[in-house]
């Protein structure tokens, strides 16, 4: 399991970020983007599979009105949004985006516009998760969802090389902020939304 989102006082889908393969196995499935990835829903009382075939699922969140549930593809480099069926459960997939870049977790910053923290260079981001002094660039997109008509054009609010601020993970706002975590290093990296450079 990667991430989760609730949608109800027991109820949930969560991220299956790989299959049941394990060491050179599963860093093969990454380095081929094999298909292994899943997410599976808990009603509060059994759990299943709801959706498979991604490539390293990872953030997942539900659109506000709750009828879609929107998921980041690591290294499949995009976002997929599924019909949500509210009693059952089932996912539809419906629309999805192609971003060239190692998705991570997703947050809505309005009603309509989803933040992605990403690693636009995911072997830098693969030497970086196995030593910290080597830097690894940071990344956030902004797009548009509307469940009637899809995503809009992604807008990239900002690229850092990752001297500043290595391998973002999840980008979220309050006010005219911007929080920015990350994987591996400590502390958060707050930035104005007017002036989102490094």
């Amino acid at each position: 399991p990667n991430d989760l989102v609730a949608v109800g006082i027991r109820s949930f889908y969560v991220t299956n970020d790989h299959g049941p393969e394990q060491g050179t196995n599963r860093f093969l499935a990454d380095l081929l983007r094999k298909p292994t990835a899943s997410i599976g829903y808990y009603d509060g009382e059994s759990f299943r599979i709801v959706a498979k075939e991604l490539r390293y699922a990872n953030g997942i969140q539900i659109s506000p009105d709750g009828s879609f549930v929107l998921v980041a593809e690591t290294t499949g480099k995009q976002v997929r949004a599924y019909r949500r069926e509210f009693v059952s459960g089932k996912l539809e997939e419906v629309y999805r985006i192609q971003l060239d870049s190692g998705l991570d977790n997703l947050e809505w910053a309005s009603e309509n516009e989803l933040l992605i923290a990403a690693h636009p260079n995911m072997l830098a981001f693969m030497r970086h998760a196995q030593s910290a002094s080597k830097t690894s660039p940071s990344q956030v997109i902004s797009i548009k969802f509307h469940p009637d008509e899809g995503f809009f054009e992604p807008i990239e609010l900002l690229k850092a090389s990752g001297k500043t601020f290595s391998g973002s993970s999840t980008a979220a706002t309050f006010r005219n902020q911007v929080y920015i975590g990350n994987v591996f290093e400590s502390g958060i990296w707050v930035v104005s939304r007017d002036d989102l450079q490094e």
